[in-house]
């Protein structure tokens, strides 16, 4: 049931052999895919296709071609629950508020998500309860004061909790600064993360048998957290506890 993969760091990177693995999932997910991210300039780019990655050209060809580097990237494959297989329902969905252009992937479940009231400009343009989720959520975000991060980021956890208790989700949004990830109900899929920091080492893709070396693909510098439905590689992922937020921002976690 969908699989979702958000990555921060300190500098751009690609996501080659994240996606590689990623786009496993594709047999198990076979109604879309997509992913976002920002370019050097803080633009917002986005792919998305209502088909299966593993079977998608245009997949293949960001994989293999287009080199895009980014420090935060959004992606996810979808399984539907019932909305079409559409491109308006494919994840991620994306907005523009007060000048930021945000972005968001969810993998859940509840037929209480569409009670969430979604008014003015912000209503969804498909069917899923994921873009209701992502219209309320930046209604309330737009609504909300100028706060510091930390009070802005357990605001947001608790705006989390009481969209939650609606059904089950996992969520990944993104202002293109800081990367959110949720993680909800425990008898929900869970989230994994991991944190790559230098020196780069080889590393075997989970559900492939081969091996990447990382330390000629990055740069040493290079730092930052990947977040995952399911672990990506034989490295030391962590699962996230039931109802965290986690918070990123240019390789570092800030929550």
């Amino acid at each position: 049931m969908c699989e979702l993969l958000g990555l921060s760091f300190n500098e751009p990177v690609s996501m080659t052999a994240s996606f590689r693995a990623f786009r496993e999932g594709g047999r198990r997910n076979p109604d879309g895919w997509g992913v976002g991210w920002y370019d050097r300039t803080g633009l917002f780019q986005m792919l998305k296709e209502p088909i299966r990655v593993d079977k998608s050209e245009l997949a293949s060809h960001f994989m293999r071609n287009l080199r895009i580097e980014s420090n935060l990237f959004i992606s996810h494959i979808r399984w539907s629950a019932g909305p079409r297989t559409e491109y308006v329902n494919t994840h991620p969905f994306y907005r523009k508020v007060n000048g930021k252009t945000w972005v968001l992937a969810h993998h859940g479940i509840g037929a209480r998500f569409r009670d969430l009231q979604c008014t003015g400009k912000l209503v969804p343009m498909g069917e899923t309860a994921s873009e209701r989720i992502f219209c309320h959520l930046l209604e309330w975000i737009n609504s909300r004061p100028m706060l510091r991060p930390i009070d802005f980021f357990e605001a947001v956890a608790a705006k989390l909790h009481e969209i939650n208790r609606k059904g089950k989700m996992n969520l990944l949004f993104s202002d293109g600064h800081y990367l959110f990830a949720y993680y909800g109900s425990p008898e929900h899929k869970t989230l994994h993360y991991l944190n790559r920091t230098p020196p780069s080492r080889p590393f075997s893709l989970q559900d492939e048998e081969r091996r990447v070396d990382t330390g000629k693909a990055k740069n040493p510098s290079q730092t930052g957290w990947i977040v995952a439905t399911q672990p990506l590689t034989a490295e030391h992922w962590k699962k996230m506890e039931p109802g965290q937020l986690m918070v990123f921002c240019s390789g570092n976690r800030v929550f």
